[in-house]
């Protein structure tokens, strides 16, 4: 178990130094996001890289080790800050979020009731999102909202995933004037993906 997750932080290492190249490479998505922005010179960046976006699919050998004690407290503090108004800043933007978009998330990763999951589903997909990348990513930050100590890394990791494949999926139009739910989504999931690969 302890070599899983130091597995998971030397992939995040790794991919730290070619977060900006995998963003422009041959996955056909042209990921910048609005001008300016603060990550990787305006970029999107997909969560983890080869850590993250290839758990389960061959590339990074599976689920993650459970033992991680920091991946709960972090769902949790993130849960709280975002349900009770706090003023959240993009990592990608160096923006304030709008705080209804970070209230429909705080709602959505600390509650995933149906018409959470609805309300982000609904502004993703009238932003150009494709549905099933959205349902996906949607349906997966519900699910944070019941883990257990033991099931919150994969549950991270999970949502991690989904996220990198919306992003994949997405017009450069769309990234380059993301919906502020999108932007809220990415908020809330950096933390929870430090607390894992850190």
């Amino acid at each position: 178990m302890k070599s899983r997750i130091l597995n998971v932080v030397a992939a995040a290492a790794i991919t730290v130094s070619a977060s900006a190249l995998y963003a422009q490479s041959g996955n056909g998505s042209d990921v910048s996001g609005p001008p300016g922005g603060g990550v990787a010179g305006g970029t999107w960046v997909p969560f983890g890289g080869g850590g993250i976006a290839n758990r389960g699919r061959g590339g990074g050998g599976g689920r993650v080790g459970n033992a991680n004690p920091n991946a709960a407290p972090a769902i949790a503090n993130v849960a709280a800050s975002f349900s009770n108004g706090s003023p959240q800043t993009s990592p990608a933007t160096g923006q304030t979020i709008p705080p209804a978009a970070v209230a429909q998330i705080g709602a959505l990763i600390s509650g995933g009731s149906p018409a959470s999951v609805a309300q982000v589903s609904t502004a993703l997909q009238a932003a150009g999102a494709a549905p099933a990348q959205t349902a996906a990513l949607v349906q997966a930050l519900a699910a944070l909202a019941n883990v257990s100590a033991a099931s919150a890394p994969q549950a991270i990791v999970n949502a991690a995933q989904a996220f990198n494949a919306l992003v994949r999926s997405l017009s450069a139009s769309f990234l380059a004037n993301p919906p502020a739910d999108f932007i809220a989504i990415q908020a809330a999931l950096a933390p929870m993906v430090a607390s894992i690969t850190h």
